[in-house]
């Protein structure tokens, strides 16, 4: 792989910063409860397994993103640094968690 996109992607799990019905919906049916098990989430975690060989990240994310927090992409861009991986987030005011069309051409042209 030469290089890996995500935009809004759900990366970062370390630190519960998600709402209780987000919790309760989207990810008790798959895991347990964070309070449970905290250590499943790390492990759920892409950062958790940051290491030099992987391939330069570019990520987007809206700041005011209600699907996906944006911290879980600074959190993440965070740890691929400390790993020595070439990342770049670009964010923009908003809350869309998908971008496309204008905005989404925005992006590309930042970069």
């Amino acid at each position: 792989m030469q290089a890996e996109e995500a935009m809004g992607a759900p990366v970062d799990w370390t630190a519960r910063r998600w709402s209780d019905l987000t919790e309760q919906v989207y990810l008790r049916p798959f895991w347990a409860f964070y309070a449970e098990n905290p250590g499943l989430y790390v492990r759920a975690s892409t950062g958790t397994y940051a290491t030099p060989d992987d391939p330069p990240f570019l990520l987007f994310h809206s700041t005011d993103d209600r699907v996906v927090q944006v911290e879980q992409s600074r959190t993440f861009a965070a740890k691929l640094k400390r790993a020595g991986v070439p990342v770049e987030l670009v964010e923009e005011k908003g809350g869309d968690h998908i971008w496309a069309g204008a905005k989404l051409e925005r992006a590309w042209l930042v970069c």
